[in-house]
Parts: structure tokens; C-alpha cells; sequence
């Protein structure tokens, strides 16, 4: 028994350890079998990269990066880089295309403006519908993103400077109204009336338009920034909501953000409020993220209201976007109760807004659609066919301000029965009242005059500037120069000084010079008799004439000027740049300040522009007159942004100088005769000071025998510059007061 035990006990013992090794050959076995097939797997996957590799750089040998396209051979490849179609876009990256270019801005000044970024390949230009559009072509793409990211104005007017490939001009139609297109209505009308009703429903827009075409943009707006910007609501305003609108008019649209928009150099910090900067990413972002609705983008950051132009894709709407001018929506609600207040006034402003708009006298002149509506605002408050808007704010039980300045008003105001029978402008007719508004601002006396929509009265310069004799409504723009920490004054040394009709402190007119004030009577002249002549067959003709360009004068900057005269007010030139408060002379000496400006001017014609002048003076105790008589040959205002100087040179007169002195060194080196050829300079300056109405300095460029069209070149550089380095060099003169 114990020997069968034993035997069993051994045979179980072999049989496990065989089961053993059997187990641990299996286990070997696999975990080989495993292991090789890792590395094999391995192996294959490093090979399939090899390959991909290997094929993508031979698809990057045979791809297009500028059209994203990839070719078998190099021949599909050479024949699309020779394409039309592949060349257009290659172009397209190295170009960029310049909006609706005022006619009055030469084409060459742009070209000269933008070329100090780099080398400018061809530049086309076509005419739009009284403006230029201007492709520029470059030698390479970084000048092209140079170009995009800069601010650049050509005088004092903003180019909006778009990328070509991004800018699609078809997806910028909207319907043109020159005169041309829709002159017929004139002639197939038999009565004014009739043409009047045919002109209106050629040009303006309906209330079913606005429904359709332009509430939604504000629609689409709020619920984009739904996200980002939880309390934005967007408004419009402008002609689309006043009722001026025409059928290709821009929509001007106020985002209000819900909390308070600061400058980046504020204290103010926290989540309360937003930057400007900060709010231009954010709804930068959100707009190129949306490019199914929105296109052809230009952010204008650096502008005193900050703008977004934009393009709506659905309904075809130009926009312009803002987010710091809350008054203007008050503005608009303001002139809307008062051309709602008669069935004549609409008619009548759309007449002179598209007059208005037919001789470009907002780029050539400087008058705005805004502008010209307080115009006939300010005219019915004369004739008495409209309340001042103190009126209507005196009704209001609750007042309310926004920026200081009372913005509310009784809109169920009526002016009582009796005064309107009384008045004979009552039943007057269309052509009328808008041939005496025309005649009422040919005579009207600009140069001494204020004109207050305010209280609907006029103001001489000096009651304004003094305080004295001023009505109660007034008074408010007085206490705010008196309250207010940093206040900004009314510029009434402007030529034409038109106060804003809520916020008192501005001249809405102030970007008209002393020349464009003629050329504005004068146009208004011409219409005023346009329609005095035409009283005589019923006003049939006077549409027809008065839209008619060969019945006004030649264009003012296409005319060759025998002179040219800047007149400068002792105010402004004591006005801070940053924000127009009148800096105190403290030495109170108007002789001073005369005697400095002509010295300025000297040094101006004899150390910038290196001409030889002789100086010569009347008597003082006739008229106080400094003349000097100017000779040269060169042109030394081209090109003088491509030098730069030490900006911590304080004096701006300095600074011009230096780059003088620079620009002649570099014409001597290269030996370059481009800037002195067979030029002749001969100009006389006449320097005066007058006393009244306004202390002010007179200065009057005369053509002496320039050769070809120097003179107007000269003077377009010298009157601005002039201007530019006398308020800069008062402003020094007042920090150092002994330099």
C-alpha cells in the first residue's frame, strides 16, 4: 500500500510539473508572439508615415499656397500660377482699395501719402457717383499689412483704407441717385407738386424699407452680443429714423453697452466698466466671426466718436457703428418732432438735403446732413413757424441729462391757434419758404454772428465770449464753463459758429474755413434766385434748374487761385489741442501775441520751405499789416513724413526745421533736381491783425507768378501747416512761459 502511494504521489508530481512547463512554454511562446507583433505594427506605422511624409511634401512641391490647391505635375501647376484667375488673387494679397475718395482730395496726394510705407507697384482709380474709389497695388504683402494698420489722412480727412481681398465692392450696392438717373421725373411731371411727389418716391425710402431692410441689422446686432455683451441694445439714428432718409443711405446705429465706456488713460477700473480698446476686440471679434452677415469691415479707433463701417450681407445696408455718442439718438428724436410738426417741412428738407448731396458740399465743403437740418430748424424759429427747443424743454416736469445737458421735451407741444393764423408763412408753399431759407443764409451775417437753435436766437461773438446780455437758456452753457472740472468751450472763433441745440458747448459747423464760408453763400445765392425766377412759370422749371450743376460755379479747387486767405481768431490760438479750453494769456498783451504769429509765419516761408523773404511793414497806427514777399525754388512740403525727428523736441516749429534741413542734406547727396527744377516760387503774404469783430489774424497768401499749379500746392501745405504750428507753438509759449 505504501509503495502505491508512492507511486501515485510521483506520478502526480510529473504530471504537474509537465502541466508546469507546459504552462510556462505557452506563456514564453505568447508573450513572444505578443512582442513581435508590437514591433512589426510599429514598423508598419513608421513605414505609413515615411509615406505620408513623403507624399505630403511631394503634394507641398505641387500645391498653390495662395489658392489652396494641390496638382499632379508641375506642369498643372506652372499653367494655374500663369492663370488670370490665380494672378488676380496673388495681386489681391499685396493690394488694398480706398472707399468713396472725396473729389476735392488730389489723387496724387494719396499716392505720395501712402508710398512713405513702401513701393507702390500701379494704382487705379474709377469714379463712383461723384467720389473716387483707388486700388493700390504694392511690391510685397508686409506693406500692405503696414498700410492696413495705420491711420493715415490725406489734409484733414480720414481715408478708409480697406484689404482688397476682403472688400467686396459688389456685395456694396445700393442704389445711386446722381442727377442723371433720375432727372426724368422732372421732365414726364407737369406740375411742382407732381415732380415734388415723383422726385420723393425716386429717392427716399419708406417705413416699410426701414422694417425691412434696416431694423433687422439692429435686430441681428442684439442677438450676436447676446453672449459677450449681455446688456448691449442697439438704436438707430440719423435720417432713417428723422424720416430724411434716401434709398442709399447708411444706417447709423449706437450700441449702448449697459455700463460705462472709459479711455484706456482713466483711473476708472473694474468690471463695471470697459475700455474703448477692450470693446473694439470684443465686437471686432464677434463681427469677422459672422462674415455670412457682415463685410467689408474699417474700424476708425483714434476719431473723437470711435466708428465701425460696416456691410450688412442680407439687406444690402451700410452701417456705421458707435458706441460713445448717446446724444445723438436725442438729436435725432428732436429734429424728427420738429419736421413732423408740418407736412411741408419733410418735402422741403429732402430738397435741400439732395442738393446738398448732388454738389458734394459735405466732402467739398464741409457742411453735414446734420448741419444743414438745424440750418432750416434754426430758419422756421425765425418766421416763427417752430417753438425754440427751450420751449419744449420747459414743459418737461422731469428734466434729464445725459453728459450735463437737459435732452428731454414735451413732444405734445402745440403752438396755439391763433399765433398760427396770424402768421403769414402759414399758408405758404413749398418752393417759398425753401427759396427764402436759401436767401435767408445768402445774406446772413456769419462772420459776428452765433446762431443759438437753443433759444432760437442769434448771438454776436463777443456776447457769447463775455457772458453778458445772454438769455436763461444760455446761462446753462455759462454755469457749465463754470462747473464742470474740464470743460470744453464753444468754438466761436470758427467762421461759422452753429450751436448744437442740446449740447451747448458745440459748434456744429466748426470744420468750415473762411473760403468754403464764401463758397457756401455763394452757392445758396445762386439757389435763391433759381427759384425766384422760376416763380414766374409755377415753379415748373425750378427742380430742374436747381439740381442743374451748369448753373453754379466751377468747382473751387479745380480753379486756379490768385489767392488764398486763413483767418485765425486770438481765441484759438490760446486753445488747448487736446481738449479746446482757452489757455489765460497772462500777459494779456495783444501786441505780443501779433508781433509772435508774424514771426512764426517768417520762419515758417524762410526756415521750412527755405524761401528768400523780404519783410516790409505799414504804418501801426493805420493798420497793423506785416508783408512779406516770398521767392524760391523748391518744393520742399513733399515728402516730409519720411523723416522723422526726436519726438521729445517740445516745439513743433523746431521739429519742422530739423526736417527741412534733413530733406535738403538728402537732395545734395543723392544729387536729386526732382524738387528743383525749372519751379519758380513767387508768393506775397500779408499778415494783419484786426481788432473787430473778433481780435484775429488775418493772412492772405497772393500769387506773385508761380509756374503751373505750385501755388495751389504750396498754399494747401502752407495754410494748414501754419495753422497747425502757431496753436502748438502758443501752447509752448504757455507751459515755458520764459523759454
Amino acid at each position: 500500500m505504501y509503495a502505491l502511494r508512492c507511486v501515485l504521489r510521483f506520478k502526480c508530481r510529473r504530471e504537474l510539473f509537465v502541466y508546469s512547463m507546459d504552462l510556462y512554454c505557452v506563456t514564453t511562446i505568447s508573450f513572444f508572439l505578443i512582442f513581435w507583433r508590437i514591433v512589426w505594427e510599429k514598423e508598419i506605422v513608421n513605414c505609413e508615415v515615411k509615406n505620408c511624409k513623403k507624399r505630403k511634401m511631394e503634394d507641398d512641391d505641387m500645391k498653390c499656397e495662395i489658392c489652396n490647391k494641390i496638382f499632379q505635375n508641375k506642369h498643372d501647376l506652372v499653367t494655374h500660377i500663369n492663370s488670370f484667375a490665380h494672378q488676380q488673387k496673388e495681386r489681391s494679397q499685396r493690394a488694398v482699395f480706398i472707399n468713396r475718395v472725396s473729389s476735392d482730395i488730389y489723387i496724387n496726394e494719396i499716392i505720395k501719402c501712402i508710398s512713405q510705407f513702401g513701393q507702390i507697384k500701379k494704382y487705379n482709380v474709377i469714379a463712383n457717383d461723384g467720389f473716387n474709389d483707388v486700388t493700390i497695388e504694392f511690391q510685397d504683402k508686409k506693406t500692405r499689412e503696414i498700410v492696413l494698420s495705420k491711420t493715415i489722412k490725406v489734409g484733414n480727412k480720414e481715408l478708409c483704407i480697406y484689404s482688397f481681398q476682403r472688400y467686396n465692392k459688389k456685395h456694396d450696392e445700393t442704389p445711386s441717385l446722381c442727377y442723371d438717373k433720375i432727372k426724368t421725373v422732372f421732365n414726364s411731371q407737369s406740375s411742382f407738386n407732381d415732380q415734388l411727389q415723383a422726385f420723393i418716391k425716386a429717392v427716399a425710402i419708406t417705413n416699410d424699407d426701414v422694417k425691412q431692410r434696416y431694423e433687422p441689422v439692429c435686430q441681428t446686432l442684439d442677438i450676436l452680443f447676446q453672449t459677450t455683451l449681455s446688456k448691449l441694445k442697439s438704436h438707430m439714428f440719423g435720417s432713417t429714423v428723422i424720416g430724411l432718409g434716401f434709398k442709399n443711405s447708411d444706417l447709423d446705429i449706437f450700441l449702448n453697452i449697459g455700463i460705462p465706456v472709459v479711455e484706456e488713460n482713466t483711473c476708472v477700473r473694474g468690471p463695471h466698466v470697459i475700455t474703448v480698446d477692450r470693446l473694439f476686440v470684443i465686437i471686432e471679434k464677434v463681427l469677422r466671426s459672422n462674415i455670412h452677415l457682415f463685410t467689408n469691415f474699417c474700424f476708425i479707433r483714434r476719431a473723437k466718436i470711435p466708428i465701425i463701417k460696416c456691410f450688412y450681407l442680407p439687406t444690402k445696408v451700410r452701417c456705421d457703428i458707435s458706441f460713445k455718442n448717446s446724444l445723438a439718438l436725442y438729436n435725432s428724436k428732436l429734429v424728427h418732432y420738429y419736421l413732423s410738426s408740418d407736412v411741408r417741412f419733410t418735402p422741403i428738407m429732402m430738397l435741400i438735403k439732395y442738393w446738398l448731396h448732388v454738389y458734394h458740399m459735405s466732402n467739398d465743403i464741409g457742411i453735414t446732413k446734420y448741419a444743414i437740418t438745424i440750418l432750416f430748424i434754426f430758419y422756421l424759429q425765425q418766421i416763427k413757424l417752430v417753438p425754440p427747443v427751450i420751449k419744449l424743454q420747459e414743459e418737461c416736469s422731469v428734466p434729464i441729462f445725459v453728459k450735463g445737458w437737459q435732452v428731454n421735451f414735451n413732444k405734445d407741444f402745440q403752438q396755439s391757434a391763433r399765433l398760427r393764423a396770424e402768421n403769414k408763412y402759414t399758408n405758404k408753399s413749398i418752393p417759398e419758404i425753401l427759396g427764402e431759407f436759401f436767401e435767408f443764409y445768402a445774406n446772413y451775417d456769419f462772420e459776428t454772428q452765433v446762431l443759438c437753435p437753443i433759444d432760437g436766437q442769434s448771438y454776436s461773438r463777443e456776447q457769447l465770449k463775455e457772458g453778458n446780455c445772454l438769455s436763461p437758456s444760455q446761462m446753462r452753457y455759462i454755469n457749465y464753463l463754470e462747473v464742470d472740472k474740464n470743460p470744453q468751450v464753444l468754438q466761436t472763433w470758427k467762421p461759422i459758429c452753429l450751436q448744437d441745440p442740446i449740447e451747448l458747448n458745440n459748434n456744429i459747423m466748426k470744420n468750415v474755413c473762411s473760403a468754403n464760408l464764401k463758397k457756401f453763400q455763394n452757392y445758396f445765392s445762386i439757389a435763391a434766385k433759381i427759384v425766384h425766377d422760376s416763380s414766374e412759370n409755377g415753379y415748373i422749371d425750378l427742380l430742374k434748374n436747381l439740381f442743374n450743376e451748369q448753373n453754379y460755379i466751377v468747382k473751387y479747387n479745380k480753379i486756379k487761385q490768385e489767392s488764398i486767405t486763413l483767418q485765425i481768431q486770438f481765441a484759438e490760438l490760446f486753445a488747448s489741442r487736446k481738449n479746446g479750453n482757452l489757455i489765460k494769456d497772462k500777459s494779456n498783451n495783444n501786441t505780443t501775441w501779433f508781433d509772435i504769429t508774424s514771426n512764426v509765419v517768417k520762419q515758417i516761408l524762410e526756415k521750412v520751405l527755405n524761401l528768400k523773404v523780404n519783410e516790409t511793414k505799414t504804418n501801426p497806427e493805420v493798420e497793423n499789416v506785416t508783408v512779406l514777399h516770398c521767392k524760391g525754388n523748391q518744393c520742399l512740403w513733399f515728402n516730409r513724413k519720411n523723416y522723422k525727428v526726436n519726438r521729445h523736441i517740445p516745439n513743433a516749429l523746431e521739429k519742422e526745421i530739423l526736417i527741412t534741413k534733413m530733406l535738403i542734406d538728402d537732395m545734395e547727396k543723392k544729387k536729386d533736381l526732382s524738387l528743383v527744377s525749372d519751379i519758380i516760387m513767387d508768393v506775397k503774404c500779408h499778415i494783419t491783425r484786426k481788432a473787430t469783430p473778433n481780435d484775429c489774424v488775418v493772412i492772405t497768401v497772393f500769387d506773385n507768378g508761380c509756374s503751373g499749379k505750385i501755388f495751389n500746392k504750396f498754399v494747401n501745405y502752407f495754410l494748414v501747416k501754419t495753422q497747425s504750428i502757431l496753436k502748438q507753438v502758443f501752447e509752448y509759449i504757455h507751459k515755458n512761459p520764459n523759454p
